[in-house]
C-alpha cells in the first residue's frame, strides 16, 4: 500500500467522538422571517429565443388492421394501433405483430406450430407483413391489410 502526503494528515488528525450523552443538547435559534422582496421598478428585457429551422417530420406509418377470416371471430377486425399486438390462443399457439417504424412484423412466441403467413410457415425469424397477407394461427385465418 503507498501512502500519499494527503493521507499522512488525515491519519494524523485526532478523532472526533461524539458529545458526552449528559451534555445538554443545543437549542436552535430563532428563525426570523425573510424579508419581503420587492418588485424591480425596471425588470431586465429578455430577448426571445432564436427560431430553430423548421425539419420536416417524417410520414407517418400507415395504420395496420387484422380482419378475422375464419373462426368464432370471423369478420370482426383489428386495428393495430399498439406497438404489440399479440394474437392466438395461450397454450396453443400465440404471436405478436409488432409495429415498427419500417412495417409491421409477425414473430412466433408460444406453440409447437409456427403462424403461416400466405400458406408458409414464418419459423423462428420475424416476417415482413405486407398488405392482404393471409395469417394462419391457431387455426384462424385472418387478412393483414393497410388501412387507406
Amino acid at each position: 500500500m503507498v501512502l500519499r502526503p494527503d493521507m499522512l494528515r488525515k491519519a494524523a488528525e485526532p478523532l472526533r467522538s461524539p458529545p458526552p450523552a449528559s451534555a445538554p443538547a443545543a437549542t436552535p435559534a430563532p428563525v426570523s422571517p425573510a424579508p419581503a422582496q420587492t418588485p424591480l421598478d425596471n425588470p431586465p428585457s429578455v430577448s426571445p429565443a432564436p427560431a430553430r429551422p423548421q425539419t420536416p417530420l417524417p410520414p407517418s406509418m400507415p395504420l395496420g388492421a387484422i380482419q378475422v377470416l375464419t373462426g368464432g371471430n370471423a369478420g370482426r377486425s383489428l386495428d393495430l394501433v399498439k406497438s404489440l399486438t399479440t394474437l392466438g390462443k395461450p397454450g396453443v399457439q400465440v404471436a405478436v405483430i409488432a409495429r415498427r417504424p419500417h412495417g409491421y412484423f409477425l414473430t412466433h412466441v408460444e406453440g409447437p406450430r409456427y403462424p403461416q403467413v400466405n400458406g408458409m410457415s414464418i419459423e423462428l425469424h420475424a416476417h415482413a407483413l405486407r398488405d392482404h397477407d393471409i395469417i394462419e394461427l391457431a387455426g384462424v385465418k385472418m387478412e393483414f391489410f393497410i388501412k387507406p
